[in-house]
């Protein structure tokens, strides 16, 4: 156990205005992404002063860490192209994650009439597909030493069911939804294994600790923009369709903070209308969730393929 002298002084060192800045940029981007289309217009100087202001602060956030002592991220690692792919690539399979495992639970609830809890239950092929695709990933890793092929054929994996995804519609079936979910669950088991081992390995023993940070730092972000895209582009086309279906101000305000209530206030034939409505605009979330595993993929086939057994003998 280090020293209390030394532990107070490696608090000191740490990088406190690189995490600042780091932090603040990434929320500035996020609330510019929330705020769009729904709070603010998009030209407003509110979403453009937040969407600006945050790569303006994850540009000094760089420049920070090529200068300070103890930086929060390695310099080398900007250089390290496979590390650097693979980040991106985090961003993107935690937007498509999360995206789908918010949205998908209320797509069920318009279509199939399924309860909240239902609907949460309905994820569960997603998750069997997870528990399928990650112990593979887990075998092709241990018998052949490579992680990267597990990610390429994960994603492939999303790209397929999240396109065939992006076809459902009010009168889209159970069993459809079902063989859907479980192949999407499967690459996505798969691509998680197959993408952090893979920057793991592309890096020296000593900045593993600092990579995997990374890595979950980039898919936790990817994680909040995922559910932030997914309602930009969905509500903001939700709420035109509702509109032209002569409802009231209020009435649209209720339906989009509750989808329950479009079961117990409206008539069969309105709420046949408002269901068709939805299913049409959250198409516009699925492609969003296709063009993430799309983006995903691309990545992954920028990173360079290790050998575990050469790296661990080295």
């Amino acid at each position: 156990m280090l020293p209390r002298s030394m532990l107070k002084e490696k608090f000191l060192q740490l990088d406190y205005i690189g995490i600042l800045v780091l932090v603040g940029g990434t929320v500035c981007i996020l609330l510019g992404v929330s705020w769009g289309g729904n709070a603010f217009t998009w030209s407003d100087s509110h979403v453009a002063g937040c969407l600006v202001g945050g790569f303006v602060l994850l540009g000094l956030f760089i420049l920070i860490e090529r200068r300070v002592k103890d930086p929060v991220i390695d310099p080398s690692l900007f250089r390290n192209h496979t590390v650097l792919a693979i980040t991106a690539a985090e961003f993107f399979y935690g937007a498509d994650l999360i995206g789908l495992m918010y949205y998908v639970p209320q797509f069920f609830q318009l279509v199939f009439d399924d309860t909240a809890t239902l609907s949460g239950v309905g994820l569960l092929p997603m998750m069997l597909g997870l528990g399928i695709g990650n112990p593979i990933a887990a075998f092709i890793t241990s018998k052949y030493k490579v992680s990267l092929a597990n990610a390429q054929v994960g994603a492939a994996l999303q790209v397929l069911a999240s396109g065939l995804m992006a076809r459902w519609n009010a009168h889209t079936s159970r069993a459809e939804a079902i063989v859907l979910l479980v192949i999407l669950g499967m690459g996505q088991g798969a691509a998680m294994s197959g993408l952090l081992l893979t920057a793991q390995v592309a890096t020296t023993p000593d900045l593993v600790g600092i990579v995997t940070g990374l890595a979950i730092f980039a898919q936790a972000v990817g994680d909040i923009f995922g559910v932030a895209l997914f309602a930009a582009v969905y509500i903001n086309k939700l709420r035109s369709s509702l509109s032209g279906l002569a409802l009231s101000s209020a009435q649209i305000e209720e339906i989009l903070q509750d989808v329950q209530s479009i079961r117990r206030s409206y008539s069969p034939e309105s709420r046949t209308q408002i269901v068709n409505a939805y299913a049409i605009s959250m198409r516009n979330g699925w492609w969003l969730m296709f063009a993430c595993a799309g983006a995903l993929l691309l990545l992954t086939f920028l990173a360079k393929q290790h050998k575990f057994q050469t790296e661990l003998s080295t």
